[in-house]
């Protein structure tokens, strides 16, 4: 399924950082449209900040 390519990494295999971010990301999203609180809207987006960041960091700092 195509939805399932999003959560592989670079050598095809699942990323637990990618399955962890983007439920997380789902989560609070779903949270953030229930309550209306200024600090889920905070927390959503740290969340993605720092996924996206740890995710590039990974990436290009991996190289040997």
């Amino acid at each position: 399924m195509k939805i399932f390519e999003m959560f592989k990494g670079d050598k095809g295999a699942y990323s637990s950082k990618r399955v962890v971010g983007i439920l997380g990301s789902i989560a609070l999203i779903c949270a953030m449209l229930y309550y209306h609180s200024d600090k889920l809207i905070e927390s959503v987006e740290w969340v993605t900040i720092l996924a996206l960041g740890f995710t590039s960091v990974d990436k290009f700092g991996n190289k040997n």
